[in-house]
């Protein structure tokens, strides 16, 4: 190759050596709540990649202070849920909707006895979008599971895990689909028993109520008064609040106040059961569904023995009437569920 001798050292090319020093720039971390709350609070005209560190910080690092139990958190939990309910996401961070998920959640569950009458308050107020109402029925739900020692902290998404109206959808379980989804028969010779699986706590029974009667307030009137009062003409939200209150009874357990919460929430069902909007009527279904299961047949036949006529004819008429194809399976189902269960009594 031919080699170019150049004399003048000005005509050497010339490279940018510009340096902004970002490598040498202190790694921000955040050790405390009143930090968190600070920078929450801060006015968000801050610019610059500094500001954009420092939040990014700060939403990622928050779930893991409020579970370290700090002493602080009885006392700032409240304001704490108040920032992130309203927090915005002014630097487009990736899955900031999830984290602040996931720090709701822990605030709800780590410091139930202040929060969730502070979120269940706020579920009616006037000034919240649809989003934010679905997302604190959401975070109810998630924290009453983790209390109840159910594992798994993920908003719910996909079909085929809900049907849009928070209503788990078991048509489609067929003995194929279960097959396939517990995967290949695998015998292991000679292998010794299986040691029995893991079992949390149920924390959640003494703080049920907490969860369960402050969301159910609005449903002791009329289905037409609550919807225009509160959420408009959708009744999204609607079946996603029933949904959640029967996920309250189901996470009660064996809990004392278990068989009151199943008895209000049968009586609150009741006016429910005839709505004209199929979300609404699933949700019903799967709230009988969780009260079957929550109580013994004992307590069925005398919780439920002045409903109970009335609750097998409006079960018939839906198994064999409802244009839904979902709401006739869960009746059927229902309607076996509730006569074991009365064969047990």
């Amino acid at each position: 190759p031919m080699i170019t001798v150049i004399d003048d050292p000005d005509d050497l090319p010339a490279y940018d050596m510009t340096d902004d020093e970002s490598d040498l720039r202190q790694a921000v971390s955040v050790h405390y709540l009143r930090d968190v709350l600070s920078v929450m609070q801060a006015p968000a005209q801050q610019t610059g990649p500094q500001a954009r560190e420092l939040w990014e910080s700060v939403i990622t690092s928050f779930e893991g202070l409020i579970r370290s139990h700090p002493p602080e958190l009885s006392e700032l939990g409240v304001v704490l849920a108040r920032a992130l309910m309203h927090a915005r996401d002014e630097y487009e961070l990736p899955n900031f909707e999830l984290m602040r998920f996931r720090c709701l959640v822990a605030l709800s569950s780590c410091e139930a006895v202040s929060v969730v009458p502070y979120m269940t308050g706020e579920f009616f107020e006037r000034n919240y979008t649809l989003g934010q109402r679905m997302l604190i029925l959401e975070v109810m739900e998630h924290a009453a599971k983790e209390l109840a020692g159910i594992s798994g902290t993920q908003p719910a998404a996909g079909v085929d895990e809900d049907d849009g109206a928070g209503t788990p959808s078991t048509h489609h379980l067929t003995p194929a689909t279960i097959a396939a989804r517990k995967g290949p028969v695998e015998r292991r010779w000679g292998s010794g028993p299986r040691p029995p699986p893991k079992t949390k706590p149920n924390r959640f029974g003494e703080v049920a109520p907490l969860f369960f009667y402050p969301l159910m307030q609005p449903l002791q009137g009329s289905e037409r008064s609550f919807i225009h009062a509160v959420l408009g003409e959708d009744p999204m939200v609607l079946g996603k609040l029933v949904h959640c209150v029967a996920t309250v009874v189901e996470c009660a357990g064996a809990s004392p106040v278990t068989p009151a919460l199943a008895r209000d929430l049968a009586m609150i069902l009741r006016p429910l059961r005839y709505s004209p909007h199929t979300s609404v009527r699933r949700s019903v279904l799967y709230a009988f569904s969780r009260i079957l299961l929550a109580l013994p047949g004992f307590l069925v036949a005398s919780e439920l023995q002045e409903d109970m006529e009335e609750l097998q004819v409006w079960l018939s008429i839906i198994a064999q009437n409802e244009a839904d194809e979902n709401c006739r399976h869960m009746a059927a189902a229902l309607t076996t569920m509730l006569q074991a269960k009365v064969a047990e009594a």
